[in-house]
Formats: structure tokens, C-alpha cells, sequence
């Protein structure tokens, strides 16, 4: 079945204000050892429009930010993600994956082989440190009211 969202929509979605229902986020946690967390619910829209909107966050290890990634997904399917590579990937010379921070732009409703499927854009202005943090960057970049006060250092 193809994906019932065009291109434009995902991007309105995704630009449009939302809020997290669940306040203050409270991370589970998991692995092994249980150094890692995540988190995840659905995102009501502040216009009052229903949709199957998630947001999925995980910290593989808490204590290191570059084991934090984040996912939108919009019915069953992920079209946003903000991960780290501590490498730059390339598919016949092309850059496909930068190093560092980068953000997952995913259309699902192209055909799986076409490379604007999902398309990795580099945040080069990401300077998280902690997972509250990670959480405010995503807000600010998807979007997301936390219901998290900012405070002065």
C-alpha cells in the first residue's frame, strides 16, 4: 500500500507546532547493563488535526551524546531521524552519510531505490552535551513543546 502522505505534507508535519503529552518525559531504561534510555510517545498537533505522529528517542549510553538519536515516525513509517556518525560515508564518491550530526530526511512515499528517499543533511550547529539537551535540539528543530523551562546559566 503507498504511502498516504506527498512529499509537501511531510514537510508541513514536520514544520508544524506539536507538543509532547507526556510531561515531564520520563526516559526508560534498557541494555544489558541499563546504561541506556529511551523514551517514546505520540505527538498531538497544536491545531488540533489527528495523526499517528511518534517520536522515538534513545541514549545507548547516557553519558555519551553521540549514542543519542531521535526518530519522527508518521504512520508505521520514519520520516525524520537525527543520529551521529563519527565517520563520513560515500557511495561512488558521493558523500551519503556525513560526519557528525546529521538529520535524516525520509520520504517514504519514493520508490526505495531513488537516493531523495532518505537524504542525510549535516546539523553542523548541534552542540548537545546531555540528554536533556538532545531533547530541547530536537524540539527546536521538529518543532516538539516539551514543556521543558529554559534556564540561565
Amino acid at each position: 500500500m503507498p504511502f498516504r502522505y506527498q512529499s509537501s505534507q511531510i514537510g508541513e508535519i514536520v514544520a508544524a507546532a506539536k507538543y509532547c503529552g507526556v510531561v515531564p518525559v520520563r526516559f526508560d531504561r534498557y541494555g544489558e547493563s541499563g546504561s541506556g534510555r529511551k523514551f517514546e510517545t505520540f505527538l498531538g498537533m497544536r491545531d488540533g488535526s489527528i495523526i499517528a505522529l511518534k517520536l522515538k528517542v534513545s541514549a545507548g549510553v547516557v553519558s555519551d551524546p553521540t549514542t543519542f538519536s531521535a526518530a519522527l515516525v508518521l504512520d508505521g513509517e520514519r520520516i525524520r531521524g537525527v543520529d551521529y556518525s563519527h565517520i563520513e560515508r560515500r557511495r561512488y564518491f558521493r558523500l551519503v552519510i556525513p560526519r557528525g550530526w546529521h538529520q535524516n530526511l525520509i520520504d517514504p512515499g519514493l520508490p526505495t531505490g531513488k537516493a531523495e528517499r532518505n537524504r542525510h543533511e549535516s546539523i553542523p550547529d548541534c552542540k548537545v552535551t546531555d540528554l536533556q539537551g538532545f531533547l530541547r535540539f530536537i524540539g527546536s528543530l521538529w518543532n516538539i513543546d516539551f514543556g521543558i523551562e529554559e534556564t540561565l546559566l
